[in-house]
């Protein structure tokens, strides 16, 4: 057995125990991790026939810090009138901020400046190979999509010289 196998082997075994173990052990805090000043939650959450390896007990992990979970991005900028530039995408809010840290702009983005995928593709069943949410097969420099109804190759003759 060479050492390729081996290890593909001790993966897979790895990952059938994991998913036999108790179901009520995996929604809850599982360890506690620090990265300097913020604490780190490691948590496991249970995906339902999401993943094509559920059979094999695979549950997806989640490391989140404390900024990721408020969801709030900011950035300082050097400007006479504004120090900072806050993005909240939990509630789609753009705020900027005058030195002393008061409100200077609030602005609420609409649903149009969202980027979200709220429905699949109304043709995805054309390409049932592909996942509903891509765009031209996801090779966005060969191919194109001029209506949003098919790809159409743009290279087909060097792609035939190769």
């Amino acid at each position: 057995m060479n050492y390729k196998t081996f290890v593909f082997a001790l993966l897979v075994g790895a990952i059938f125990l994991y998913g036999c173990s108790s179901k009520e052990n995996k929604n809850k805090t599982t360890s506690n991790l620090e990265f300097g000043t913020e604490n780190t939650q490691f948590r496991n959450t249970e995906t339902k026939n999401q993943s094509p390896y559920t059979m094999f007990g695979d549950s997806s992990f989640v490391l989140m810090t404390g900024k990721e979970r408020e969801g709030k991005h900011s950035l300082k900028i050097e400007n006479k009138n504004i120090a900072k530039i806050e993005l909240d995408l939990y509630l789609g809010r753009v705020r900027t901020f005058d030195k002393s840290g008061n409100v200077v702009a609030e602005i609420f983005l609409s649903t149009n400046n969202l980027a979200r995928f709220l429905s699949i593709d109304r043709l995805a069943h054309k390409y049932p190979d592909l996942n509903p949410y891509n765009f031209v097969a996801n090779n966005p420099i060969r191919n194109i999509d001029p209506n949003g109804d098919s790809i159409v190759v743009t290279n087909a003759r060097a792609r035939k010289a190769s």
